[in-house]
């Protein structure tokens, strides 16, 4: 990974917000740093500089999806009961 820094991978923030959600897996992170990045998808040599997680997450946790399905409403087109008559559109 010469060249990237990987304090600023998008896989090393996930990493480090699941290690502030699960202490198990900040102490494999502490032991045996390589081996949880590699299971991150991050891969490293002799060279990569192991950086130490964030100690303080901050006083404010925000989650955002970034699943379209969640952000965009849904439009369906309803028919009246037994004779079809088009409903107008809604959101669900």
């Amino acid at each position: 990974m010469t060249g990237h820094a990987l304090s600023t991978d998008w896989r090393f923030a996930e990493l480090t917000a699941q290690c502030h959600l699960d202490p198990v897996l900040a102490v494999r992170y502490a032991v045996e740093p390589r081996d949880v990045l590699a299971e991150f998808g991050i891969d490293t040599d002799e060279e990569t500089e192991i950086p130490a997680l964030p100690a303080d997450a901050g006083s404010e946790v925000t989650i955002t999806s970034l699943d379209r399905r969640e952000c965009v409403p849904v439009m369906v087109r309803a028919t009246g009961p037994c004779w079809g008559v088009p409903v107008p559109l809604r959101t669900l």
